[in-house]
């Protein structure tokens, strides 16, 4: 599991598991084929495993139903078929939506009818509508005043719309599960203290595993991690250009090592000519991070925990990024636990600065591990959950 949704499901699924059996549905989506060997290994852990296949409305019919049924448009979704028939003839203690489509589809009646339980839970990564108006803000660093105020404008009041209907959407729900104080916040904005009191704030936790590897024996290797097909393949792109020639202007004896899936032609090009090392897919998480010095972090999003920040930070990395890199991680202090910077100079000085010395800040290094190692422990927050679940029949009963 390698990213921000899918880790917090698979860690989520593995406190369900310890609680009794769990069955899977997968939703398919017909124009986004998923590879068998995805999701091999969890169907090998489940008692059964079902996938059905969705089709996506239009991009019209999807904002037009955000607008008039308050249905979120990642819910705009249309079953293919039917439901496996062992679905349908199980009653279900609980049925915990994993991702924010099976959420939306799941809170409209026309879904849950075909599905008996006696409680649903809503397990969000990020909310959605807090995106899109942190993506609205993040346009004032556009050198068009005319886009910045026209896209500002529009994200707020498309945040808007797209927050009541996933306030509705999450009505539906006896337990919605999000990421960090950020969101909760976002939500109290526009619902009432009944939805509020449903929510709570489980935060990703990190492999216990990566806080043992050595913090010694490191390398002037900075890492970046993210899949290249999106936003993180325009902040990579950003990097390379504004940032990594002044890096290697000074330091011409650093590397940098790119590891996600989605380059295209146009990056692999950028890297062979950079000499930066390429891999689309790491087995093992640990060896990421194994012998770099540092992971860089240009995250500039504003929502969210960054599952690679927390992750680097544990492996031992120093974690150099914009402020929003350390979003939703208690008591981080900047030039304690890791580095804030916010433009190309910043960044590539600090990258110097840090591959010169001698023992790559160790210290700074072993208190950013310390501060997760006290905050992100994944056995921690699946019983926080556990406990959650079961209260849910507490309530019920009482």
């Amino acid at each position: 599991m390698t990213d921000g949704v899918r880790i917090p499901a698979a860690n989520h699924f593995r406190a369900l598991k310890e609680m009794g059996e769990v069955d899977l549905l997968i939703m398919q989506r017909v124009d986004l084929p998923r590879p068998d060997e995805d999701i091999e290994e969890t169907r090998e852990a489940v008692s059964r495993c079902g996938i059905i296949e969705v089709r996506r409305d239009s991009n019209v019919a999807a904002i037009a139903g955000e607008f008039l049924r308050r249905q979120p448009f990642y819910g705009a979704l249309q079953l293919i078929g039917e439901l496996p028939s062992w679905l349908s003839e199980t009653e279900y203690d609980v049925v915990w939506c994993g991702t924010a489509p099976a959420v939306a589809a799941f809170a409209r009646s026309e879904w849950r009818r075909r599905v008996k339980a006696r409680h649903w839970v809503a397990g969000l990564s990020d909310v959605h509508s807090l995106v899109i108006y942190r993506q609205g803000q993040q346009t004032s660093k556009s050198k068009s005043r005319a886009y910045k105020l026209t896209m500002s404008a529009v994200s707020a009041g498309r945040s808007k719309v797209l927050a009541r209907a996933e306030i509705a959407m999450l009505g539906a729900y006896d337990l919605v599960t999000m990421q960090t104080d950020k969101e909760l916040e976002w939500i109290k904005r526009f619902s009432g203290e009944a939805l509020v009191k449903r929510i709570l704030l489980l935060p990703n936790g990190i492999p216990s595993h990566l806080l043992d590897l050595p913090l010694s024996g490191r390398e002037p290797k900075v890492v970046f991690v993210g899949r290249l097909s999106a936003m993180y393949g325009h902040r990579l792109r950003w990097f390379l250009d504004d940032v990594w020639p002044l890096v290697m202007a000074k330091m011409p004896t650093a590397k940098l090592v790119v590891v996600g899936k989605g380059a295209g032609k146009g990056l692999t090009e950028i890297f062979e000519r950079l000499g930066v090392t390429y891999q689309p897919f790491v087995p093992e998480i640990e060896d990421i991070y194994r012998d770099k010095a540092m992971l860089i972090a240009p995250i500039f999003k504003g929502f969210g925990l960054i599952n690679k920040v927390v992750e680097a930070m544990a492996a031992g990395c120093l974690v150099l990024g914009d402020k929003t890199a350390f979003n939703g991680i208690p008591d981080f202090q900047a030039g304690v636990h890791g580095r804030v910077v916010e433009d190309a100079e910043a960044f590539a000085a600090q990258i110097v600065e840090v591959l010169g010395d001698s023992d790559f800040v160790q210290q700074q290094r072993e208190a950013g591990r310390e501060l997760v190692r006290r905050h992100f422990d994944w056995a921690v927050r699946r019983r926080v959950l556990q406990e959650h679940v079961r209260a849910l029949d507490t309530e019920a009963k009482g």
